[in-house]
């Protein structure tokens, strides 16, 4: 099986283990980080997953649209354009509820979906 089994599989059991674990975990922790800050507002923010969809789509872009330039001038620009396309496929929905009374649960719920159906067309076709 490779390295993956070389500690029997633990996620704590090496160095090889914990960095697998903390590499796998990351996406995880800053979703769950972003849920937590809309929810300390007052807020529930059910479409993370979607939104962690579309600013991994920005930071890739970014990043093979400049992948000439040094990496201390790309990583700035990819953080923000991770943020501002997080942000903008969170303002549809919060529209949508401000504007027109939708409940934020079920269009949250939905364009998770549509990120995820977006991601898959941009991955097959592209």
């Amino acid at each position: 099986m490779g390295r993956l089994q070389a500690d029997g599989g633990r996620a704590l059991g090496s160095s090889d283990g914990i960095g697998y674990t903390l590499y796998y975990a990351t996406n995880f922790i800053f979703t769950g980080l972003a849920v937590a800050v809309a929810y300390h507002a007052g807020l529930f923010n059910i479409g993370a997953e979607g939104q962690a969809y579309i600013g991994g789509l920005g930071v890739g872009l970014v990043c093979l649209g400049l992948g000439h330039w040094p990496f201390w001038a790309v990583l700035p620009l990819a953080v923000l354009a991770g943020a501002l396309g997080g942000a903008a496929w969170a303002l549809i929905p919060a529209w949508l509820q401000a504007r027109r009374g939708s409940h934020v649960v079920i269009t949250t719920i939905m364009f998770n979906f549509i990120a995820s159906a977006v991601m898959t067309y941009l991955l097959v076709t592209c």
